[in-house]
């Protein structure tokens, strides 16, 4: 039996999607806010998870949506730095399990090494506050990877219980596609991720 998609519509481009590409939104309290884990229970409505359907949602969109011409708050910069936060949160958990998993290989000799024969990574995080020399010999080696550099070597250390980690290759798997998607919606919104 195959895996039903439940399709919502994006209140901005009115493009119909699966409910999991998409984020919901709910009015708490006269103020518009982000149901990143869609589990509150209230009527609610959907964007794009790309930045340009983000900023283009105003107050007409949610009246509209939610059928009340009452007066609600919406502030965009709280929002954009609400996803940010969980969508960091949210891959970093996904980097900890992959960690477990035994699909994560962090910054060491042999990682160089087996980058160098071609080991099957499905792309790279490299660490936003390395030197730049050390970022220039990371990309020679790594230049036919994907590379994301959303995080520190602290943060990217915590992943390994280890003070500090330059760079981190991600093994190909079922659970680095789960891990893409998440990576994918960021850089949708913030444009980051390249070196």
């Amino acid at each position: 039996m195959s895996k039903q998609k439940f399709l919502r519509t994006c209140v901005v481009c009115k493009k119909a999607q699966n409910k999991e590409e998409l984020f919901r939104f709910i009015v708490w309290n006269g103020k518009v806010v982000l149901d990143y884990y869609n589990k509150i229970n209230s009527r609610g409505f959907y964007t794009c998870s790309t930045n340009e359907c983000i900023k283009k949602l105003n107050i007409n969109h949610v009246k509209k949506t939610l059928k009340k011409n009452i007066e609600y708050v919406l502030d965009l910069e709280e929002i954009l730095h609400t996803l940010e936060k969980n969508l960091q949160k949210d891959i970093l958990s996904l980097l900890r399990i992959l960690n477990k998993a035994g699909l994560l290989k962090a910054t060491t000799n042999k990682f160089m090494q087996e980058v160098k024969i071609n080991m099957t990574f499905d792309y790279v995080f490299v660490a936003n506050d390395i030197a730049e020399n050390s970022r220039e010999k990371i990309k020679h080696y790594i230049k036919n990877l994907e590379q994301f550099d959303f995080f520190n070597k602290k943060e990217l250390g915590e992943i390994f219980n280890k003070n500090e980690v330059s760079v981190v290759g991600v093994v190909k798997s079922e659970l680095s596609e789960k891990l893409f998607r998440r990576i994918k919606k960021y850089t949708n919104i913030y444009a980051m991720g390249g070196l």
